[in-house]
């Protein structure tokens, strides 16, 4: 296996491969695999290292860096985590107030919604609000061949999004080769989208095999079926970079976002010439932002929308590090009883 060709001189700033070292490409709770030189191994977390581990988030995840060491013939030990250049998360689905991360060390992140029902710009919207930082986001339209009208959302898509590259493809007309410049050696893409939206049949369409489970979309609903139900890296092959295929997502809750130059890049730019620094775009006079939308310059369900996901990050923020430190505490806690009963006994 060419690590360089999975991100590793890209990662570790050298060519010079130290041994051992390999990529996490699949997990499963406390179940890992992980890319070295020799091929893909069984892992497990070293006990030392996992109980030194208090928060959730710094377990590792798919795309991750570690050290190894053999423990089997197919088996190794996971002895040091390398820290992260990036990563991509969310908040846990539900109520409870904890970072989730999704995969880490990623270069580009292919947004991918169809051309049917599934289509909506707040989704969008959302998804780039939530991932577009440090990582290069893409939208990808797929399905073009089910829209007679396609262009018409291509150009509305674009005008909409001025800073993010948009890709409107179908497995159909072979148009999905115009994604090809976005894999390339050492680098690592991950595909975000609802169930059914075509992510696994566009992957395996564009490399002609199959990298990628498919199953059919519900005729019923025009939703997706979950396919795919883990995350996991996949080394697509010389020259072409690695591929994180995600489980669909229903529910995208906000972590960590940035509203600037990605999904809200007009109201942005409007903002820096609103009367007050400290402007909310709601009620104050001299704001540019009400302006545009009373004029009709500036869409007023987008504008509701970018409310609606600014309002949303503040309550996480507002609440992330209350319940993070308690959920830190506790989990101190539950270790300092766990050894005093070890010591007791």
């Amino acid at each position: 296996m060419n690590l360089i060709d999975i991100g590793y001189s890209e990662f570790f700033g050298t060519e010079k491969i130290v041994p051992s070292v390999g990529r996490i490409s699949f997990v499963n709770r406390q179940n890992y695999k992980v890319i070295l030189e020799e091929g893909e191994f069984s892992a497990v977390l070293k006990g030392s290292l996992a109980y030194n581990i208090i928060d959730q988030e710094k377990y590792p995840v798919v795309g991750d860096w570690v050290k190894t060491t053999p423990i089997e013939e197919d088996k190794v030990l996971i002895v040091e985590i390398y820290p992260r250049k990036n990563k991509i998360n969310r908040k846990v689905s539900g109520v409870k107030i904890e970072e989730q991360v999704l995969a880490a060390n990623i270069d580009n992140v292919l947004i991918c919604t169809s051309l049917n029902d599934d289509f909506s710009f707040s989704r969008i919207e959302r998804y780039l609000f939530a991932f577009s930082s440090d990582v290069k986001p893409i939208i990808v339209l797929t399905k073009r061949d089910l829209e007679e009208n396609y262009i018409d959302y291509l150009n509305q898509v674009k005008s909409r999004f001025l800073n993010v590259d948009v890709e409107c493809v179908s497995i159909v007309d072979r148009s999905i080769s115009t994604l090809s410049k976005y894999f390339v050696g050492g680098s690592t893409s991950v595909l975000v989208g609802s169930s059914g939206v075509g992510k696994s049949t566009l992957v395996n369409s564009l490399f002609g095999k199959e990298l990628l489970k498919i199953s059919d979309v519900n005729k019923k609903n025009d939703k997706g079926r979950h396919t795919t139900t883990f995350r996991q890296l996949i080394y697509i092959g010389e020259g072409k970079g690695c591929i994180v295929d995600t489980p669909g997502m229903r529910e995208l809750s906000i972590w960590d976002s940035d509203a600037g130059d990605t999904s809200f890049s007009d109201i942005e730019e409007l903002s820096h010439h609103c009367k007050f620094r400290d402007c909310t775009h709601t009620v104050e006079t001299g704001c540019v932002v009400l302006e545009a939308v009373k004029e009709g310059k500036l869409d007023k369900e987008r504008y509701k929308n970018y409310l609606k996901l600014i309002r949303e990050e503040k309550f996480i923020n507002s609440q992330k590090n209350y319940f993070t430190r308690r959920e830190h505490n506790r989990r101190i806690k539950e270790r300092c009883q766990r050894k005093k009963k070890k010591r007791f006994y």
